[in-house]
């Protein structure tokens, strides 16, 4: 029979998935994004972008602007 131990001595494996969990919470947050969008699309009346164009305009805005300072 094998003992069952806490997570806290699986360090390793815990740090591997951290990766994935920021991964998920972001694709869960570009989600909540791309719903407002839709809505204000549909209160301004327009036709909205493509979710592909969204996204890509999404990461042209972020990577233009600094993420921290110099000094």
């Amino acid at each position: 029979m094998s003992a069952i131990t806490p997570l806290s001595t699986d360090r390793p494996a815990l740090l591997r998935a951290l990766p994935g969990v920021g991964w998920l919470l972001r694709g869960l947050d570009a989600g909540a994004h791309w719903e407002a969008y839709l809505a204000h699309c549909g209160a301004a009346g327009h036709p909205p972008m493509s979710r592909g164009q969204f996204e890509r305009r999404r990461d042209e805005l972020s990577a233009g602007q600094a993420l921290g300072r110099c000094c």
